[in-house]
């Protein structure tokens, strides 16, 4: 059923699944790339209180919801199509369904939604640990929310069927359109299974399972339709404020086994290693584009305070896309809940942890460079 589903979604939208679009700027100017940016773990932390200047408050309370997004903002402006995973439901019914769940997470039903969209976010991600933090009320209030303001969303759905369904991209600059399929992906665990309800079955909505055999068929049925179709695994795994684990890594490459081109994973809020596996690229995990908590780094000496943005550049000629991450610092008591990118400094920093993590292979093919937005970390893929 579910690959029959995919496939009519498919065949009666234009480039299939539920996202096209219509954004100017999906019109740049001749000869350059189609941009799409990718990033992490997203939320306006409305469920987080923390003392600031004398009082108990929230980040949104304590410096507006646009404050967050602004020193991004370029980079998002810059590209084509932005993606985020939103870690949270936009939900203003937050009676409690979970017992024995930390971190129940949410955000205004109106005004999150309302600055995303302002700031050019053209795409969520919904395969995750909180998406259903306010059980079915929650999840049906966030994709009417998102529907409001003209959001796109995928990894999360009415049933199996529609959660599993890949956000479709059509990336194209000024020749023939070459689409790229995003799959939302939330690791598989008994907790959020049996417990919480979190993932969606036939008869129920919910988060799209992570299942590396059900990814592989649904990755083959969509080649069939478009053979040119670059496919990103977009999982949400690992623990929090860690390294890889090896389940990530036997995941990772079972997806790229199985037909994916790229997997870029989120969940852990730091960045995790880089790998190059069979000529394709593994992001274990790229932190959080803008997460309001507190912040924990703190007690995480392991660990970077430092996130990636995803800039895949697709050329016309319909290869492979170049791939730059730009480091973003994402230590919420040091930027006051204003994510930006790395100082020359900082950017060094991460540079040389992830190239002492990798590989000789992954490190010959990583460099540093720079733009007029910032300092990058290039991937080659010769």
């Amino acid at each position: 059923m579910l690959r029959r589903t995919l496939l009519i979604t498919a065949l009666s939208l234009p480039f299939g699944g539920i996202a096209s679009t219509s954004r100017a700027s999906l019109q740049p100017p001749s000869g350059a790339p189609f941009r799409l940016l990718l990033g992490g773990d997203t939320s306006f932390g409305e469920n987080y209180r923390f003392d600031h200047d004398g009082r108990t408050t929230t980040s949104v309370a304590a410096f507006s919801y646009g404050h967050s997004l602004e020193r991004l903002s370029p980079l998002i402006a810059r590209a084509n199509y932005t993606v985020l995973n939103l870690e949270t439901p936009l939900t203003d019914d937050r009676r409690p369904v979970l017992q024995g769940k930390a971190y129940l997470h949410w955000s205004d039903v109106e005004r999150a939604p309302e600055q995303l969209r302002a700031h050019g976010v053209d795409a969520v991600g919904l395969a995750n640990n909180h998406t259903l933090d306010f059980g079915q009320a929650g999840l049906r209030n966030t994709f009417e929310a998102l529907r409001r303001h003209g959001i796109q969303w995928f990894g999360a759905g009415e049933n199996a069927d529609s959660a599993a369904r890949p956000l479709i991209i059509p990336a194209s600059v000024h020749g023939p359109a070459r689409p790229i399929a995003v799959f939302g992906l939330f690791e598989y665990r008994r907790r959020y299974d049996q417990r919480y309800r979190f993932y969606a079955t036939d008869r129920r909505a919910g988060a799209n399972r992570l299942d590396v055999a059900a990814f592989a068929s649904a990755a083959e049925d969509f080649r069939r339709l478009y053979p040119s179709l670059f496919v990103i695994a977009f999982p949400h795994w690992g623990a929090n404020y860690q390294w890889r684990s090896d389940e990530q890594v036997a995941l990772a490459r079972g997806l790229l086994d199985a037909g994916a081109d790229m997997v870029i994973g989120h969940h852990g809020h730091v960045l995790q290693e880089i790998e190059r596996y069979r000529d394709r690229w593994i992001l274990y995990g790229v932190g959080n584009f803008m997460f309001n908590s507190p912040g924990r780094f703190s007690r995480y000496r392991n660990v970077l305070p430092f996130s990636l943005a995803v800039d895949l550049l697709f050329p016309d000629n319909g290869s492979g896309p170049e791939v730059r991450l730009y480091p973003i610092l994402s230590n919420n008591r040091v930027t006051d809940f204003q994510p930006r990118l790395a100082s020359a400094e900082e950017f060094r920093r991460v540079f040389d942890a992830l190239a002492a993590r990798a590989d000789a292979a992954t490190r010959a093919r990583m460099s540093a460079s720079e733009d007029d937005l910032g300092r990058f970390i290039q991937l080659r893929s010769d």
